[in-house]
């Protein structure tokens, strides 16, 4: 298949990419030094790194998610310091899936975040004559399947047939799964299983019937607000500010971690973090709620922003956003806050991936409101 439709990308944009996906990513996401590496792999094939509008890939082109499942505080894999002499079972994972149900054209993410976006393109560079679609069901990254794709189960969108590979290389084809909410059970218990991550392909379906339930655009976004990044560090501005400025965003806290802890908890990483305030925010604390991703922020026990929303925390210092659970005591924080896509913020959505989720009750307000 000639690819004449995609966008090509090139290293500085899938560094930019990556930069921008820890934002949205809102504290999950994964390893950055993993997707690095998978994005290297990917340019050693020597193939184009293929980005696709939604509304200009073709209808019939058969599409599918592939993305790793599993705690963000997972230990990186070995075997990716060695891509070249190894295949991950993400490529095992797409391939089986092709040897079921025919060529498989284009890959989305499930969610923004570095790691998903990196096996994304790493599979299409390693499958060769496949593509990325610039689209995702949730436009930031969440911790469990249904947040993300619940609207896929509300279209009657099937998830099954389920290419699942462990990291100890156990392959399962599975059929006849409900619903996500049964996917993630499923994986989950593979995934606790092992004690690692498990690596899944499904939801392979034609684009026509996917395209009206992704969010368009959500890549080329990474990629707008990781340029954003690199050219605010260049001009030595104050990334967060920036980004607030350009992105509909609010600066919520300036502070200093006083206390933070983690642990696992079903194969998700939970926890908190606590912050004192300094300058004018000197007489606040802030606390975030986590599970895998940024969930709710408390600033002096007041509710200052909750999912979906995106609440992100940069190093003051290394001005990149932190991803969970790499904080230390003493690290010079800002919390920003952007703005969930609209299809987030619908009821039903809401039921999925809002403030319910987290134990609050009152209605879901967007910090673009607060």
């Amino acid at each position: 298949m000639e690819l004449s439709f995609c966008r090509k990308l090139s290293h500085e944009d899938v560094q930019d990419i990556l930069r921008g996906s820890t934002v949205l990513a809102a504290g999950g996401g994964g390893h950055v030094s993993e997707s690095k590496h998978l994005l290297d792999a990917a340019f050693a094939t020597g193939r184009p790194i293929c980005l696709v509008n939604i509304d200009e890939a073709p209808s019939d082109a058969l599409v599918c998610v592939a993305y790793n499942l599993g705690s963000v505080s997972t230990a990186e894999v070995p075997f990716l310091h060695d891509l070249q002499n190894h295949e991950p079972g993400s490529v095992r994972a797409i391939r089986l899936m092709q040897e079921k149900v025919g060529k498989i054209s284009g890959l989305f993410p499930g969610e923004i975040g570095a790691v998903n976006i990196a096996i994304s393109f790493y599979i299409a560079s390693k499958v060769g004559d496949c593509f990325v679609l610039d689209a995702d069901p949730v436009g930031r990254s969440v911790p469990e399947l249904p947040n993300a794709m619940s609207t896929f189960d509300r279209a009657g969108l099937p998830a099954s047939p389920i290419v699942a590979v462990t990291e100890s290389n156990e392959t399962m084809y599975i059929e006849n799964v409900a619903n996500t909410s049964r996917t993630e059970k499923i994986l989950r218990a593979l995934s606790a299983t092992d004690g690692r991550r498990v690596t899944a392909v499904h939801h392979v379906l034609p684009i026509h019937k996917l395209r009206p339930h992704l969010i368009p655009n959500t890549v080329s976004k990474s990629l707008e607000i990781g340029r954003d990044m690199r050219e605010a560090m260049a001009k030595k501005r104050d990334v967060a500010q920036v980004l607030v400025e350009k992105h509909r965003g609010k600066l919520v806290l300036r502070g200093i971690v006083n206390d933070f802890s983690f642990e696992e908890k079903g194969s998700f990483t939970v926890g908190y973090i606590e912050m004192q305030g300094v300058n004018q925010w000197s007489r606040q604390k802030g606390r975030i709620e986590v599970k895998n991703e940024n969930m709710g922020l408390w600033v002096d026990e007041e509710v200052r922003a909750t999912i979906p929303d995106m609440i992100t925390v940069f190093d003051e210092v290394e001005n990149h956003a932190v991803l969970n659970p790499n904080y230390r005591i003493g690290m010079d924080v800002v919390i920003v806050v952007l703005p969930a896509a609209e299809a987030l913020t619908t009821k039903a959505a809401l039921d999925a991936f809002g403030p319910t989720c987290i134990g609050i009750s009152e209605p879901f307000k967007s910090i673009s409101r607060r």
